[in-house]
């Protein structure tokens, strides 16, 4: 989608105007339900679909433009051909006519303004790549047939327009509301999480609560922290953004100065709650547009850097929230392995447990070694870098010494111990050898910044009021530290609203450091955040009933009584009509698994009004990067390999997703194909018999991705379905075909 953004001076050449919108009406546009007005001296012409990322097409008219360059019968063809060329640097099928002489000049373009001209040396002047921008800008017309140095654009005024487009935005958002013609404004499909937003307006999304929302987002003030927890798909995003838009509304209101943050795990999760944000917020918050209200949309890294003035001189933080960093961090520490094994392992060796000696043993290529590489993975995310600031040395002693849950890799003698220490210190300068920071490097460095006095001088001034927290259960316990002390006020009890669902984190960031109900009251209390309200939300908005039934069963999976009561089964059902029920499909082997699922998606994608309402999600990383790298089908498949990639989607055309559960936490599929679903990859996760749970969580958020058809699929040559899946045929809540 284009957004046109075309400069008129004088409202008084109406003449002119008037062929303007005759022209813009007429079809010179690629949509219809345009809105035109003006914003100071700049006329727009938005389309229904315009966002924040839309590119502009900037045409200067009067001031050596169009207008009065031209004698007035000929505007409406100089005006259209302008249209056309600037479409031309957005769209590769549209070109400019051979026909009207085009000459290029590095990002400067020039060709005839009419077709009258013939014989005359009146040419339009395009600059393709505006003051280094990806929008376009018909900026002057040229009578004197100029030299190319003289040939400069007037950036001024295309700043000027840049600059006001928010203001149109906003107004354009009002008025198609109050036109009923607001739908999805930030249309990357309905799979994406904006859509939610369903074309509604604040006032209108009040109005449609239910019970368990309105408790949350109306009767309860924003005094004291919350907790919200529900299963995927119950509004929990949805209820914290209308939570934070009211809070900031009754500010206005009470003439209250406020500053709210709502941050995210990743920089893809806080753009899409920003788009939501901005299609919900009808004062222009995020704009400036209401000067003692400031909400800060971001991630706690970013926040980090902000602080820290970070300029990272070519160090790289190493990120899990993509492909590329997983695997990076796998052959990382396989090598780490490698390596250890070959050196210090032969001294440390007889101190160790029988058990740990036999996984340092496993063959390089085995199953359980790499179950075993997981292990090591999971310790060093979800234990050691969550000790946070202090010396290595510290961390060390604190490992050794610490009681361990039950939850956690086995490590029966204090030399299995050892032996991890040993693997982590040689993993870390690894990475600084590599120039590369951990996140948790970057969040400690902050938590020691926020511990200083400077920070406290500071906080009253860069603080917030309230904070809001989506996808809790993807930072780790040093994370959830800061939380309490990025608040304004520090003598008084900290706000912090959260969001969560620990069973959607496919790594083990959200358990307790103890077992049972004293293990979950502990995780709280290590958030300094005094006494925090839970509430649940329990209906289900985005999956048929027969897919919370699996969905639920995957739930009921997980052991409350011993990760405690955030951890108990979610009380949902859904507000979906009836569907299909899920199936589970059996394949000889990984290549005719390959063969007919990618061409039922092929196929299926096509018959759709977006292919991108069919995803094939893998629960195999090694299935996944064996795929990826087949190219039978690589032209059918949109591949997803990171959080950040997601935008892409409104980009898929007739073809369908290809992922795995994390990537695409928060979209919605009509159609998902799971993959995966063996014994053997079920066994790879992890070597602790607890293990199981991480493969629970990553089948609980691929099997929730799906709006109205699930189907699960296995292969012989992997051992078959994995137990998880045994029981729900019994039940008859998945069905084997």
């Amino acid at each position: 989608m284009i957004t046109w953004n075309v400069e008129l001076s004088a409202l008084k050449m109406f003449t002119t105007y008037t062929r303007l919108l005759d022209l813009l009406r007429s079809g010179a546009l690629p949509e219809d339900g345009l809105t035109l007005f003006r914003v100071g001296q700049m006329l727009y012409a938005l389309g229904p679909d315009a966002t924040e990322q839309s590119q502009l097409a900037v045409i200067r008219m009067t001031g050596g433009g169009i207008v009065d360059s031209l004698p007035e019968e000929r505007h409406s063809e100089a005006l259209s051909r302008a249209l056309t060329a600037s479409l031309s640097v957005f769209e590769a099928s549209v070109k400019i006519p051979e026909g009207w002489h085009k000459f290029n000049h590095g990002s400067i373009v020039t060709f005839q303004s009419d077709a009258k001209n013939v014989g005359e040396n009146v040419r339009l002047l395009l600059d393709r790549r505006p003051d280094g921008s990806n929008h376009s800008y018909i900026f002057g017309v040229d009578t004197e047939n100029k030299d190319w140095s003289e040939l400069i654009p007037d950036f001024d005024l295309f700043r000027r327009a840049i600059a006001s487009y928010p203001k149109a935005l906003l107004f354009h958002r009002r008025r198609r509301r109050e036109n009923g013609g607001l739908r999805n404004v930030f249309d990357l499909g309905d799979n994406m999480p904006n859509s939610i937003a369903g074309g509604w307006s604040y006032d209108s999304w009040l109005d449609r609560l239910t019970q368990h929302q309105r408790r949350f987002v109306i009767e309860t003030p924003a005094s004291q922290s919350i907790r919200l927890r529900g299963a995927p798909g119950t509004g929990k995003t949805i209820a914290l953004i209308l939570k934070l838009l009211q809070t900031a509304y009754i500010s206005i209101k009470n003439k209250r100065p406020v500053r709210l943050a709502y941050i995210t795990p990743n920089k893809a999760v806080a753009e899409q709650a920003e788009n939501i944000i901005r299609s919900l917020d009808e004062q222009g918050i995020l704009d400036g547009l209401c000067e003692d209200v400031t909400i800060d949309v971001t991630t706690l890294h970013a926040l980090a850097a902000r602080h820290l003035r970070l300029d990272l001189d070519g160090i790289t933080p190493l990120s899990l929230d993509a492909d590329e960093g997983m695997r990076l961090q796998f052959e990382l520490v396989d090598s780490v392995l490698n390596s250890y094994q070959k050196s210090g392992w032969l001294a440390k060796r007889m101190r160790c447990s029988e058990l740990f000696q036999k996984q340092m043993g496993y063959n390089l290529s085995s199953i359980e070694r790499r179950a075993f590489v997981y292990e090591i993975m999971n310790e060093f995310g979800a234990i050691l870098d969550a000790y946070g600031a202090g010396s290595f040395d510290e961390k060390a002693s604190k490992y050794l010494k610490e009681k361990r849950p039950s939850w956690s890799m086995q490590l029966n003698k204090d030399g299995d111990r050892q032996v991890v220490i040993d693997l982590y210190r040689i993993y870390k300068k690894e990475l600084s050898d590599m120039g590369t920071i951990s996140n948790d490097q970057l969040v400690a460095d902050f938590l020691g910044h926020l511990d200083q006095f400077r920070w406290s001088n500071l906080r009253k001034r860069d603080g917030y009021d309230v904070i809001f927290v989506d996808e809790l259960h993807f930072f780790n316990k040093q994370d959830r530290s800061a939380f309490h002390l990025l608040t304004r006020k520090q003598e008084e009890p900290p706000v912090v609203i959260m969001a969560y669902d620990p069973k959607q984190s496919t790594r083990d960031l959200f358990l307790p450091s103890l077992d049972g109900e004293e293990g979950n009251s502990a995780l709280w209390r290590e958030t300094k955040l005094g006494r925090i309200e839970r509430m649940d939300l329990t209906d289900v908005f985005r999956y048929t009933p027969e897919i919370l039934r699996l969905v639920s069963y995957i739930d009921a999976l997980y052991p409350a009584s011993l990760l405690g009561s955030d951890w108990a089964p979610h009380a949902s059902f859904s507000r979906l009509e009836p569907g299909p029920l899920p199936t589970i499909s059996e394949h000889a082997d990984d290549l005719s698994l390959y063969n007919q699922i990618f061409n039922k998606a092929e196929r299926l994608a096509h018959q759709q009004r977006r292919g991108s309402d069919v995803a094939i999600l893998s629960l195999s990383h090694d299935l996944f990067h064996s795929y990826l790298r087949a190219g039978a089908k690589k032209d059918s498949y949109l591949p997803i390999t990171s959080r950040d990639e997601i935008v892409s989607i409104q980009h898929a055309g007739k073809r369908f997703v290809f992922s795995m559960p994390e990537y695409v936490a928060g979209l919605q599929f009509k159609t998902v194909f799971v993959i995966g679903c063996n014994r053997q990859d079920a066994a790879a996760v992890g070597t602790h018999p607890d293990a199981r749970r991480r493969f629970a969580s990553l089948a609980y958020l691929a099997i929730s991705r799906a709006e109205k058809v699930v189907e699960l699929h296995y292969s012989l040559e992997r051992g078959g379905p994995a137990e998880l899946f045994h029981n729900a045929i019994e039940q008859e809540i998945l069905r084997l075909i």
